[in-house]
């Protein structure tokens, strides 16, 4: 397992993603050292590859999200690593040259468009940037390649609508670097807003069989008004209250202890029946 740095461990000075309005494609990084605090250090590829782009004669601050002095290296099956903002002439490799895993190809510095000394780590599958932060602190995407089980259309289309995967066009690179198709993800995530809200419910109404789960105010069985407790109980709708409580007064309908039903009824909320 091959290490970005010669002699340090890493540590993140900025993350992949939304970051100041735009997109972060990548990882900053520097070296962190034993006395604890952030260093330079010597910049090594992640995994064997040929350079296919590079940069060596940037001297220093450059606007406009230059990279500076960079690498760029091709390791095959779609995967690509790009390095930059690495020092003036310290960059130790041309295109086309072999590069091993763990071999230096240069020293972190602040050229391009970067503000104090750091390396800004790229990982690319099929030329989309996707999270290199696995890969930066030890996965490898030559073999034991980090990969997860892919989500089924519906949670992806709940965590698009999340905001989990951005706005466009960072929403289409990261679905489509994620090997989900973008067109088919967007079309249900419109879908789901353009679905029609289903018909309202019949009312319930009077003579109408309900299932009761709740306590009402029981009266009229000549014993004075109490509070009793249902549980699943068929009763017939006798009367409703139209108001705040929208109360419906129902009798006891199938209960084999009581023998006169027009004798026990009962009030409840709408939110404590439920059709038959």
């Amino acid at each position: 397992m091959s290490k970005i740095l010669l002699n340090y461990e890493l540590i993140t000075t900025s993350p992949y993603g939304p970051r100041d309005g735009g997109f972060h494609g990548g990882i900053d990084l520097t070296g962190y050292h034993p006395d604890g605090y952030n260093c330079l250090d010597y910049i090594c590829a992640k995994e064997a590859g040929t350079v296919i782009a590079m940069r060596n004669t940037s001297t220093g601050f450059e606007s406009g999200g230059s990279y500076g002095n960079y690498v760029k290296i091709d390791h095959g099956n779609g995967y690509q690593t790009l390095y930059a903002h690495m020092a003036y002439g310290s960059v130790k490799c041309n295109v086309g040259d072999r590069i091993e895993a763990g071999q230096v190809i240069g020293y972190m510095g602040a050229t391009g468009t970067a503000y104090g000394g750091h390396l800004h780590f790229e990982v690319r599958k099929n030329d989309q940037r996707i999270d290199p932060t696995d890969y930066a602190y030890g996965a490898s995407f030559m073999s034991n390649t980090p990969t997860e089980e892919k989500k089924s259309l519906d949670t992806i289309v709940d965590e698009v609508i999340a905001g989990e995967w951005g706005n466009w066009p960072e929403r289409q690179q990261r679905l489509e670097a994620a090997g989900y198709n973008y067109e088919e993800v967007q079309s249900a995530v419109n879908a789901r807003f353009n679905t029609p809200a289903p018909a309202p419910e019949e009312p319930i109404k009077e003579g109408d069989l309900v299932v009761v789960n709740g306590i009402g105010t029981a009266s009229s069985d000549g014993s004075g008004a109490r509070t009793r407790m249902y549980s699943e109980q068929t009763m017939k709708v006798i009367d409703i209250k139209s108001g705040a409580t929208n109360a419906y007064a129902l009798n006891q309908y199938a209960q084999g202890n009581v023998k006169d039903y027009s004798q026990v009824t009962a009030w409840f909320n709408k939110d404590s029946i439920r059709r038959a």
